[in-house]
């Protein structure tokens, strides 16, 4: 650093730090894009360790913590991959989607769309990282349902027809042409081309993921969405019986798929 040129203050040396730290690209290429203003010249270098490799260190422990991280999250990706070639995915995944966020628990949000854009294989890891990155939201989803809710219990008849269903905070589905809950259960080796519809949601503190047939699925869909039995049997009158609506209801309460209702 030139005398003429100020010493940075602490919180620009923090944000130069976190910016050339984790820089995806690694750091001899996120100095080369820095202005001549950098706060390259408070780095102090010896005879062992350049002022780069210093910074190198602290960049590949970063990506070090990130993968382990992204490891903990994806595990059947992981394990359907193999270590490297899923180190190497999200080594290109941070490139295009560097963390901007302070924790590591947002981090691999955009991994299945990133993977679902790129071609051939691809579309089968996509949907196996959708379905594990579905299993973190519902992992570290609220436990109470929204205000303004009446529980099933204490809810009528009436009102369970006439009212706006409230699910679980935790529930996500997925509709997918893989059979990864078959992989993520540990019941395949590999991934097989087979529609599944998936429901997934936490219990007593651990996920589970269960398939479900297309008709329910479907019952599910409308219910998240907000609809009342009396709308959902209207809208799946040519395809579902009462009855079997009728039959999930039950199974959704015994379950505590379902909350209650909205009422308004």
């Amino acid at each position: 650093m030139s005398a003429s040129q100020r010493p940075p203050t602490l919180l620009e040396l923090q944000n130069w730090l976190r910016r050339i730290v984790t820089d995806p690209r690694g750091v001899a290429e996120a100095l080369r894009s820095e202005p001549v203003s950098s706060c390259l010249g408070v780095i102090v270098g010896d005879a062992r360790y350049s002022r780069e490799e210093r910074l190198s260190v602290y960049a590949e422990a970063y990506f070090a913590r990130v993968l382990q991280s992204l490891s903990e999250d994806f595990r059947s990706l992981r394990r359907l991959m193999g270590d490297e070639d899923f180190a190497g995915l999200i080594a290109a995944y941070l490139e295009r989607h560097p963390s901007r966020c302070d924790g590591l628990e947002a981090v691999g949000f955009a991994l299945p769309d990133f993977l679902e854009a790129s071609t051939g294989e691809h579309a089968r890891l996509a949907a196996l990282a959708r379905l594990e990155w579905k299993v973190m939201e519902s992992l570290h989803a609220d436990t109470a349902p929204p205000r303004g809710t009446c529980p099933v219990s204490e809810a009528a008849c009436d009102a369970l027809a006439s009212k706006p269903l409230v699910l679980n905070p935790s529930l996500r589905l997925l509709a997918t042409r893989w059979d990864v809950d078959l992989f993520w259960n540990n019941q395949v080796e590999e991934l097989h081309e087979r529609a599944r519809f998936l429901e997934i949601m936490r219990i007593d503190g651990r996920v589970e993921v269960s398939s479900l047939s297309e008709r329910e699925f479907s019952a599910l869909e409308l219910a998240a969405s907000g609809r009342n039995l009396a709308e959902i049997c209207e809208l799946l009158i040519e395809t579902v019986l009462p009855d079997e609506i009728q039959s999930w209801s039950s199974r959704w309460v015994a379950r505590r798929i379902l909350c209650g209702v909205r009422m308004e």
